[in-house]
């Protein structure tokens, strides 16, 4: 084989990988498990977690563990040294503090405007999928969409400690009151005449196939209040079904609209705004084999 050949092979083996940006985020412990442990937070080989605590400076896993469980916030130290062992810019760094601010003030339920207003100066990209920062940030926590809906329902009561009560999942009266006034902003909500909240312009729909952490926040929040359900909920109230099978990922897209066309069918049917519980239905369709399966 001459050598022109040999490179060509070479060349068409290599596998090019790039180091995955800060602004493709919005969760810091997402971020951190892409860039430090590309094979997993479990994998036992490299890049595991006590490497990347010692590349991090620490002698322990431990703090770390925590920071990507969301147990506790990373301090500006940590994000400084996340920054230094990855070469991040200094606008990837400023980026990463500024969602420190955003997780603080969220826990302390303070206003999130001028926090957002800064991050989206980083995420001009964010614009490319046609949806405002603002919005794409606030769609990340799943009782934005479970407010909506309740404001539709004709026994509504506009108080944040009455929403809170209503809720299965953990959510402060200051965030019930926060998310509000945060989709009023956002123009997602609005007042009519007698100041009631409405819905404006039909709500907002959450757009598909986005890779954005904030939908994957999104979701996985849904998905834990699914297995939350099945000990918490009775099986009267609640209906889980499961299907494997073998696929032709050829068809894929065919798929993704049949199941997005039964989603639109199943909600003209069922919604009703003189109902007396809100529902969620979820719906994952996902890979149990790698792709390109061994012959």
């Amino acid at each position: 084989m001459d050598k022109q050949n040999n490179t060509n092979i070479k060349k068409k083996n290599l596998k090019i990988t790039h180091r995955p940006s800060a602004f493709d985020f919005s969760s810091i412990s997402e971020f951190i498990v892409a860039i430090g442990l590309p094979n997993g937070r479990y994998n036992h080989k490299s890049d595991n977690l006590k490497e990347l605590a010692l590349k991090l400076g620490y002698r322990s896993p431990s703090t770390l563990t925590m920071i990507i469980k969301e147990q506790r916030l990373p301090s500006k130290g940590f994000i400084k040294s996340l920054a230094d062992t990855f070469k991040l810019s200094a606008k990837e760094k400023n980026y990463l503090f500024l969602l420190l601010e955003k997780s603080k003030k969220e826990m302390k339920g303070e206003d999130l405007k001028e926090t957002l207003l800064g991050l989206k100066k980083y995420r001009n990209n964010v614009q490319d999928y046609g949806m405002d920062l603002n919005k794409f940030e606030a769609i990340s926590n799943w009782y934005y969409s479970a407010i909506t809906q309740m404001i539709e329902m004709d026994n509504f009561i506009e108080d944040a400690e009455w929403v809170s009560r209503q809720l299965v999942g953990k959510v402060k009266p200051s965030q019930i009151r926060l998310a509000i006034d945060q989709m009023l902003d956002l123009g997602i909500l609005k007042r009519d005449k007698k100041n009631k909240l409405k819905l404006a312009s039909g709500g907002w729909r959450l757009v598909q196939d986005i890779p954005s952490s904030a939908i994957r926040n999104y979701h996985s929040g849904l998905i834990e209040l699914a297995g939350e359900s099945l000990h918490s909920v009775d099986p009267e109230s609640r209906h889980m079904m499961g299907l494997t099978l073998p696929f032709d990922s050829d068809q894929m897209e065919e798929a993704k609209d049949f199941i997005q066309n039964f989603i639109m069918k199943f909600n003209r049917k069922f919604a009703n705004n003189k109902g007396d519980k809100i529902e969620q239905l979820n719906i994952q369709f996902f890979p149990l084999t790698k792709d390109d399966m061994e012959h």
